[in-house]
């Protein structure tokens, strides 16, 4: 509400916002406008089988602020999701070969925003969680996308 009595219809990214030191609220500090970007791999062992039938397997990850975001699994039950150089296919591992960036949006988190974000999506993409069809790389790269991009 404005001081008038009026509802304020503006998107919160529009409107000054004081923000509490200890506030978890996760609403945009300025107007960054920093692209997003979907890097795609092929799993090109599996793909060259199974590009011949129509099919394939990627991996994807999400570059915001010059870092890719990327989930992996494992046994623990703490976060899956890790940080690599963008398109950097020798540091995801030899089965994995870049493909393309895909420009999804543009984002007006802060590269600090991004970081509380990305810890606080590691309670829901723990490497222990992680499923080969329903959980994987490529539902946090959505996921991740929707909630940082407009």
């Amino acid at each position: 509400m404005f001081s008038n009595g009026l509802a304020c219809n503006l998107p919160f990214s529009c409107m000054s916002v004081t923000r509490d030191s200890g506030s978890d609220e996760l609403l945009p500090n300025k107007m960054a406008r920093e692209p997003v970007l979907l890097n795609v791999y092929d799993m090109y062992k599996i793909n060259d089988i199974t590009s011949n039938i129509g099919l394939g397997v990627f991996h994807s990850g999400v570059e915001i602020y010059g870092t890719e975001f990327a989930y992996g699994g494992h046994q623990y039950p703490f976060t899956g999701i890790f940080e690599i150089l963008p398109r950097d296919e020798h540091e995801l591992g030899e089965q994995f070969r870049f493909r393309q960036s895909i420009h999804i949006g543009y984002t007006d988190f802060t590269e600090d925003d991004i970081k509380r974000l990305i810890n606080q999506l590691g309670n829901e993409f723990r490497g222990d969680r992680y499923h080969l069809m329903n959980h994987n790389c490529n539902h946090f790269s959505g996921t991740f996308t929707k909630v940082s991009t407009f």
